[in-house]
């Protein structure tokens, strides 16, 4: 494989080519440009032919492994006024061989539009809508399944503030529809609000937050970002109907660092959480994670 990357005056162009030892090939060709001094424009192409295998690779798209898939990314970032942005992207891909729960090629499309608004220096509110239009399988009886198309709607609404100094406060929105292949609808929505304080007179921290949730499946499940130890990274699924908390204390002092971590789950629509080894008899999970780092 080879990569490349060439710098012109308000444009940054760069690619990536590789082949596999069976002959398959992937490519990506991009640019960065600077179209106004209000406006930056960025645009993706993307090439992964079915036969490629590159098992340790992390490329742009939207399978989890580099293959199978022909793309173009494009986003743009608008600045709007001194206190108003606003960013836009979409990625159409087209699918060439079967899939997983799909038996045929397949196309898809992904657009988002998100302003920003920033109020205050301390005060900044974010609203951003996702589209998403993929094709799958959908069955129609026990014997017969057909190739449908299935969108989702999603829309999030952060508010991000700071009372105080040494106090950071976020309150957020989540909700997601499904639109079945039947006309139906299913739905999810996650409301959290979030409080950490810092203060760096005692080398003390902490994190709080407390979330309810509610969607119809697994399918509407909203994921949401949890502050966790360090050189651990949490993307917590909220899916059912529930509520959640979780409480992070980080102390340090001169030749060690000690962070405690407890969280813990309510659901109001199982008697059981898990399965096999994992299995809960009971409505609730709990966790407790701790770590002590020493300075040597």
């Amino acid at each position: 494989g080879m990569d490349y990357k060439v710098i012109v005056p308000k444009s940054i162009l760069f690619g990536e080519f590789g082949v596999s030892r069976n002959g398959g090939i992937a490519f990506l060709q991009g640019g960065v440009f600077d179209v106004d001094p209000r406006c930056k424009l960025s645009v993706l192409f993307r090439y992964y032919d079915p036969k490629y295998i590159a098992l340790n690779s992390s490329a742009f798209g939207e399978n989890s492994l580099s293959h199978n898939e022909i793309g173009m990314y494009v986003a743009a970032d608008f600045v709007l006024s001194r206190i108003v942005q606003l960013v836009l992207n979409g990625d159409f891909y087209y699918f060439p061989w079967l899939r997983f729960r799909t038996d045929q090629p397949t196309n898809g499309f992904d657009c988002t539009a998100k302003l920003i608004f920033s109020l205050h220096r301390n005060l900044q509110l974010h609203v951003k809508y996702q589209y998403k239009m993929k094709e799958g399988n959908y069955r129609i009886t026990a014997y017969y399944q057909t190739l449908a198309t299935q969108q989702q709607h999603k829309l999030r609404c952060a508010f991000n503030y700071s009372p105080i100094d040494i106090m950071k406060m976020k309150t957020e929105i989540d909700f997601v529809l499904n639109v079945l292949p039947s006309h139906s609808f299913k739905q999810g929505i996650l409301l959290f609000q979030d409080v950490g304080v810092k203060i760096p007179k005692w080398n003390f921290g902490a994190n709080l937050r407390f979330a309810f949730f509610d969607t119809d499946s697994y399918d509407e499940r909203i994921y949401a970002y949890e502050n966790d130890l360090l050189y651990m990274f949490t993307i917590n699924g909220y899916y059912g109907k529930g509520v959640r908390f979780y409480v992070m204390l980080d102390y340090g002092y001169s030749f060690f660092d000690l962070q405690l971590r407890f969280s813990q789950t309510f659901y109001d629509d199982r008697s059981s959480i898990g399965s096999s080894h994992e299995l809960i008899n009971g409505q609730q999970k709990s966790e407790i994670r701790a770590q002590v780092i020493f300075h040597i």
